[in-house]
C-alpha cells in the first residue's frame, strides 16, 4: 500500500469504528515488523499505536515491508485499541490508586487482556468483511 492509500484506509476505518473525534496520524517504517515478541508468544508487531487522550490524538507506526493485506489488518487491529481508548484510560487510573506490588500484576494482565479484547473483536470485524464479501459473491452470481 502507498502512504495515500494507508491514510486513506485509516481514515475509512475511523468512520466505521466511530472515531471521527480523534486526530490519527500514521508514521511508516520499512520493515516488516516494529517490535518483537510483543505478546510474550513469539509473535512480532506490525504496528503500533500511542494515543493521548485529552488531547484525541493518537500516532500509528505501521511497518510497510508487508504484504497489503497485512497492513491492512494492523491497521484494524490497531483502531480497535484506540476503540478500547476510554476503558483503558479509566483502569490504568484505577490501577494508580493500588500499591505497587498490585500495579505491577495489574499492569501486566491489564495489558494482555486488553490484547486478548482487541484480537477477539478483530476475529468479529475479520468475519463481517468475510460475510459481506461472500455477499457481494453471491449478488452477483444471482445477478
Amino acid at each position: 500500500m502507498t502512504k495515500r492509500q494507508i491514510k486513506s484506509y485509516v481514515r475509512r476505518w475511523q468512520e466505521l469504528l466511530r472515531l471521527e473525534e480523534w486526530d490519527i496520524r500514521v508514521k511508516t517504517v520499512e520493515a516488516d515488523h516494529i517490535a518483537e515478541d510483543i505478546d510474550g508468544e513469539g509473535l512480532d508487531g506490525t504496528a503500533s499505536i500511542d494515543a493521548t487522550q485529552g488531547a484525541m490524538n493518537a500516532d500509528i507506526t505501521l511497518a510497510t515491508k508487508l504484504s497489503d493485506e497485512d497492513i491492512a489488518e494492523s491497521i484494524r487491529h490497531e483502531l480497535l485499541h484506540l476503540a478500547l481508548a476510554n476503558l483503558t484510560a479509566f483502569t490504568r487510573r484505577i490501577v494508580a490508586q493500588l500499591g505497587t506490588e498490585a500495579q505491577a500484576i495489574c499492569a501486566n494482565e491489564g495489558g494482555m487482556l486488553e490484547e486478548r479484547t482487541v484480537i477477539r473483536l478483530e476475529r468479529m470485524v475479520n468475519s463481517l468483511i468475510l460475510e459481506q464479501k461472500e455477499l457481494k459473491t453471491d449478488g452477483k452470481a444471482t445477478s
